[in-house]
């Protein structure tokens, strides 16, 4: 259970259960907790963040708990040390291998998803918003909510201070979502769902473009715009980030001239499901620059954030 006096796990003795022993010359039995220590400091931070949002629906409270999330550094640091040897990669999985200029190596950002997916959340990072760290919400459900083989395009504001601040910029985004399912089939989730930042075009440029490729197969759509437009978030790349009803990606960036409004295209593609879906979606921005303050002049230009669906 969370200890708020000690603020940090503190094991519960009511939770402990009988189990067979791993230490054989110890005795046949022992007992130890029966939960994970993640269980409880993730539940307590969903409550910190249900109390300072009480009407959000729990989609939002994923991609707020995702956005918030960072894995360790020690932890990345310990998979890039692993070598890639001819012993070790014979050890892998075949889906931890990657063909890389005609040589075997080991997929290491695959791996470090697979081991601690987007990492663990910290508490004000969920619940506050900072001078140099703001987080946009939007919860769309009900009305709101997006129709199968259609999209809505979102505006992201990029004020010209945030664009030319000293340092690393970056900008989070997190989705979240909760499709009809079939657990006794292979393809249970009935609609799968996906973003894409885009940079340097217009808001009807954009539209159009999601227009004209309109209720078209994966394999008959075109690339939407050229590499240098979609911004390249990273994490664990968009193939293995879409496997999941909670995504989440990081565009990271030093320098940047592409205007002063990214647009955040999100597409619900039907698998078998019909019905409109419900999402949530949460944008942080976060700059090093401590003489940018990025929450105010956040404040100052965002409005009711606005939708379009393509038809």
């Amino acid at each position: 259970m969370f200890n708020t006096m000690l603020s940090k796990i503190s094991p519960n003795v009511g939770n402990y259960v009988i189990s067979l022993s791993n230490k054989l010359t110890d005795g046949l039995f022992c007992q130890d907790v029966g939960t994970s220590f993640a269980a409880p400091y993730v539940s307590h931070i969903a409550a910190l963040v249900l109390e300072r949002y009480p009407h959000i629906s729990n989609n939002l409270l994923r991609a707020i708990l995702a956005s918030a999330s960072s894995v360790p550094k020690e932890i990345e640091l310990q998979i890039e040390k692993l070598d890639d040897t001819e012993e070790f990669i014979n050890c892998l999985q075949p889906s931890f291998k990657q063909n890389v200029k005609g040589q075997m190596r080991a997929n290491k950002k695959k791996m470090l998803h697979y081991l601690v997916g987007y990492g663990y959340p910290i508490q004000d990072m969920a619940t506050d918003s900072f001078e140099q760290r703001v987080m946009l919400l939007a919860d769309m459900k009900d009305e709101n909510a997006i129709q199968v083989d259609k999209n809505h395009i979102f505006e992201i504001p990029i004020p010209k201070e945030f664009e030319a601040a000293k340092g690393k910029k970056r900008i989070t985004v997190s989705l979240a979502y909760n499709p009809d399912v079939r657990k006794t089939r292979m393809d249970y989730l009935g609609k799968s769902m996906s973003f894409d930042l885009i940079r340097g075009k217009s808001l009807e440029e954009v539209y159009q473009v999601c227009a004209s490729q309109a209720g078209l197969d994966e394999e008959e759509k075109k690339e939407r715009f050229e590499s240098k437009y979609i911004c390249d978030i990273g994490n664990c790349g968009k193939t293995l980030r879409e496997y999941g009803t909670l995504q989440k990606g990081t565009f990271e960036f030093s320098r940047s001239s592409y205007g002063e409004n990214y647009y955040l295209v999100v597409d619900c593609k039907k698998n078998w499901s019909v019905e409109k879906q419900n999402y949530a979606l949460v944008v942080t921005y976060q700059v090093e620059d401590k003489s940018v303050k990025i929450y105010e002049l956040l404040k100052n230009r965002i409005r009711v954030p606005r939708g379009r669906e393509r038809v």
